[in-house]
């Protein structure tokens, strides 16, 4: 969404109910950081181009920053969960005009697309790491006839490159690029919307051989929420839907789960509130979209972004432009939580939209505020993680067990609050057991150095019961 009105009705309201939020809530979430603290002006997307994104343990960021003559795209990662995060890297020419980056990840693959002049006219550029953001590929153009900025997404076999861009006057429309080879080369565009009018913020996820979008579509006359599937990796696809009709939609975003598919935006039919639908098939049919954030403080519930963990749905979203809010459901968006502010002093409007992404049980924020990009965590987000094969990861820790150091390159420890016989177990991410042990001491030495590189879990037995960590070896 290019520009909108901001109602501040009900503002004494909301400040008054914002301070009775439950201790509870707010004790979850970290004191915010500045994660940009050399920033002169830092610049993130609107919500359909997510900013964050997290492998493992290891959590990667992008935003634009004015430090010298013109915008230029920087990076930033953690591999520790956000406890400490290493140097801001460029990894553009200063003297480019980039702005609006998105980011997508799988493994040590990292995506990474935005919109830049530097050709004199606005187009969409592309550039790519494959060792976990160590190093990375120069700028590739994908398009340079680009209207509004780009997104990307990815799956196990490929990338996908959305772009917005003149197709006639007074019309831009969306269309799709993939890469089968992990963005080393590109097919040819293929065009998704049909509006003959303006189409734009189109977001998008891919899960299996699935790939959906929905975006910004006036071709009723007033902005509305379009939506698209392609069920075989984007070699076909199904007719457009409108998914939302009411009012005036604006910032689409989506978020899936097996086989349930999100989506949200903002709209203009009761002040910019946020709306919520549900596919229970993959995206095939949707419900009827709720409003999910009606409550006084939240009459300007723009920029919404969304993730999902089964059934738990996590939401940032900007609130009567000083505001970044935050929401959760446990029950797949049938009842939401009291929602909490995150920031309550925003002085970059124009591109205020918040991002999450979540390092199973911690949930990552970040935001702008004035001209720096600030983070917080919540470690106790989702109350067991479940990896691919079923095995239970607790987020608590009443037996007192640390793993450390995490992720890790040569071996790591394993240590205990008390001696006393139990059965120390890692498995494989497909769930096949790889080594036991049975010990009696409060600490025992893992040997990492014949693990390939991935995920394990630690499982730990003893006559109590049995707890399982994550362990990630690099």
């Amino acid at each position: 969404m290019k520009t909108f009105t901001r109602l501040h009705s009900k503002f004494l309201f909301g400040i008054l109910f914002l301070a009775l939020l439950p201790f509870g809530v707010k004790a979850q979430w970290t004191a915010p950081v500045n994660i940009t603290p050399h920033s002169l002006g830092a610049r993130m997307n609107e919500n359909m181009g997510q900013c964050i994104v997290a492998s493992t343990d290891t959590l990667h960021v992008v935003w634009t920053d004015k430090r010298t003559h013109g915008y230029a795209l920087y990076y930033r990662r953690s591999i520790d969960s956000g406890s400490t995060w290493g140097p801001e890297t460029l990894l553009t020419d200063t003297t480019d005009k980039a702005e609006m980056p998105s980011i997508a990840v799988n493994g040590r693959n990292l995506h990474v697309v935005w919109l830049d002049s530097v050709k004199g006219n606005p187009a969409s550029f592309y550039m790519h790491s494959t060792d976990g953001g160590n190093t990375w590929s120069k700028p590739l153009c994908i398009d340079s006839n680009t209207t509004f900025w780009p997104g990307i997404a990815v799956n196990t076999t490929t990338v996908f490159f959305s772009i917005n861009k003149a197709y006639a006057p007074g019309n831009s429309e969306v269309f799709l690029c993939r890469s089968f080879d992990n963005g080393n080369t590109w097919g040819p565009e293929i065009r998704i919307s049909n509006a003959a009018g303006r189409s734009e913020d189109q977001a998008m996820i891919a899960q299996g051989n699935s790939i959906q979008l929905d975006w910004n579509d006036d071709r009723s006359g007033t902005m509305q929420t379009y939506y698209r599937r392609s069920p075989d990796n984007g070699a076909t696809w199904e007719p457009e839907t409108a998914l939302i009709t009411l009012g005036s939609a604006y910032s689409p975003a989506m978020a899936f789960d097996s086989a349930r598919s999100y989506a949200l935006n903002a709209n203009s039919s009761k002040g910019f509130t946020s709306w919520f639908l549900i596919s229970q098939d993959s995206g095939k049919t949707w419900g009827a979209p709720s409003e999910i954030n009606p409550t006084p403080q939240d009459s300007s519930g723009g920029y919404p972004y969304m993730i999902a963990h089964g059934k738990d749905l996590f939401v940032i979203y900007v609130d009567l432009t000083k505001y970044i809010m935050y929401m959760h459901s446990g029950d797949g968006g049938l009842t939401w939580d009291p929602n909490y502010m995150l920031c309550s002093f925003n002085k970059n409007p124009a591109f205020n939209s918040g991002f999450i992404a979540l390092t199973c049980p911690t949930l990552h924020a970040i935001w702008l505020q004035g001209p720096n990009m600030y983070y917080s965590k919540n470690p106790t987000a989702v109350s067991s993680c479940s990896s691919p094969t079923g095995i239970n990861v607790v987020s608590n820790n009443p037996a007192g067990i640390s793993i450390y150091p995490n992720p890790a390159t040569n071996s790591t420890i394993v240590s205990f609050l008390t001696k006393e016989g139990r059965t120390v177990e890692l498995y494989d991410i497909t769930g096949r057991k790889v080594s036991t042990v049975a010990t009696y001491s409060a600490e025992y030495r893992l040997d990492c150095n014949n693990l390939s590189p991935g995920i394990y879990f630690i499982k730990v037995s003893t006559s109590k019961g049995t707890e399982t960590r994550k362990l990630v070896k690099e």
